[in-house]
């Protein structure tokens, strides 16, 4: 076993059990771990700390020079911290970050009290950080994006900005992974097309524009029935562009026409186009793109 293995090993025991080692004062404290898996000792050492600001040996602010960027953090509690990057002179990140349980190093620094002047031992726990809280972010695409991480995981409802103006609903989020999208564009719907081949969604809800019962306004489409549901018809989407609708013949209606075969499509507008067995044709926006559900919005003829 090398002798860096051993220091670390000891230095957990003692950050553990102990409070004091060999009549030394000793500190238990943990940092984070920045980008790049650097500590602030890292930085320091390649001068690129701008400022550094310690309440009691612990670290509660520092500002870091990240290759054009400038990195700051600010210590909330013993587990949160506040961070702000900035680019050009303009903030581009901001959020929390969560100190975790996973302990990428441990150091120890002795140090005088200068009130005491006793000896005292600071054992420093680097440990890696996770997105946890509001944060807003700006992508390479320079798209802005406001929402929440949950122990490094998107989670809830995510906003999406050209112009950090105006945020739009983008889409859900559940431990990680999208679930739901509003409005989805052509990419969005190209690179989620798997939510909706090959099972069977049932058309539970049509909405009628107000004011003009003939015009359609909405259809809704789920893969499972509720209470709401009134299950009109049931359509396939298949991978090969082609679907399959079957009509509940317990309603006699309009759209019992489109019973059949028919094909389907995204055009260059991001609108979801049906063409039926009779030749007919629809198109509709989409509103709600998810797992298990469809909202579109009937397009006017």
């Amino acid at each position: 076993m090398n002798k860096t293995l051993i220091r670390i090993i000891l230095l957990i025991i003692f950050a553990s059990n102990n409070n004091q080692l060999f009549g030394q004062n000793v500190t238990h404290v943990r940092e984070p771990i920045f980008f790049e898996d650097e500590s602030i000792e890292d930085f320091k050492i390649r001068r690129k700390v701008l400022d550094e600001i310690r309440y009691k040996g612990q670290l509660v602010h520092t500002e870091i020079e990240f290759k054009n960027d400038t990195l700051e953090y600010f210590k909330v509690n013993d587990s949160i911290y506040f961070f702000r990057q900035i680019s050009s002179e303009h903030l581009c990140n901001e959020g929390y970050f969560k100190l975790s349980n996973q302990i990428n190093r441990v150091d120890s620094i002795s140090t005088i009290d200068p009130e005491t002047y006793d000896e005292k031992l600071m054992v420093i726990s680097y440990v890696r950080t996770k997105k946890h809280g509001d944060w807003n972010e700006t992508l390479e695409d320079s798209t802005y994006w406001q929402g929440s991480y949950k122990d490094g995981k998107k989670t809830g409802r995510w906003f999406r900005s050209i112009d950090k103006i105006d945020f739009y609903k983008y889409g859900e989020y559940q431990n990680g992974e999208l679930k739901i999208l509003y409005k989805p564009t052509v990419n969005d719907f190209n690179e989620n097309i798997r939510w909706i081949v090959n099972k069977p969604f049932t058309l539970c809800i049509i909405g009628y524009k107000i004011g003009n019962s003939s015009e359609i306004e909405t259809w809704c489409l789920e893969t499972e029935k509720n209470e709401y549901c009134q299950s009109f018809g049931e359509f396939v989407f298949k991978e090969d562009k082609s679907f399959v609708y079957k009509h509940n013949s317990l309603y006699e209606m309009e759209i019992k026409k489109y019973d059949g075969n028919g094909t389907w499509k995204v055009n260059c507008a991001g609108n979801f186009v049906l063409r039926f067995e009779n030749g007919e044709e629809e198109t509709f926006s989409i509103e709600e793109l998810g797992h298990d559900k469809i909202s579109m919005r009937r397009l006017k003829r």
